[in-house]
């Protein structure tokens, strides 16, 4: 497992100037659920082309299933946001489930909390 924090992928965005240009150049505001996902998507791709990661589909489910969570406790992107971006207390216990079950499957993944958060990557342990 290679663990890549949000600050070692920020490192690897300097040695590719056109991918952060790429990735900065996308939206980093919502307003609908779907809209949040095809960014988030976009991104994703990006995110794992920098890395090496051959699983962006994992990283991509995960995400949809943390985004199929928030809609049932805000009808959009932009209330979520604005109720859970300051304080993710009550958000994080499901979201933490989600991202339980992807390190226990050994499926690459984003944890979002702690010193650790970043992209975990199992490629080297799935046979591609």
């Amino acid at each position: 497992m290679k663990l890549w924090t949000w600050d070692m992928l920020l490192l690897e965005f300097l040695d590719r100037p056109q991918e952060h240009h790429t990735y900065s150049d996308l939206p980093s505001s919502y307003v609908t659920f779907e809209e949040w996902l095809a960014v988030d998507a976009q991104k994703t791709d990006i995110v794992a082309r920098v890395i090496g990661c051959k699983c962006p589909e994992s990283l991509k489910q995960q995400q949809h299933e943390a985004m199929e969570y928030r809609r049932t406790v805000c009808s959009t992107a932009v209330e979520w946001i604005g109720r859970f971006s300051g304080d993710p207390g009550y958000s994080a216990a499901p979201i933490r489930r989600i991202t339980q079950h992807f390190l226990r499957q050994k499926q690459c993944h984003r944890n979002w909390e702690g010193k650790r958060a970043g992209v975990r990557c199992y490629c080297d342990t799935h046979v591609h």
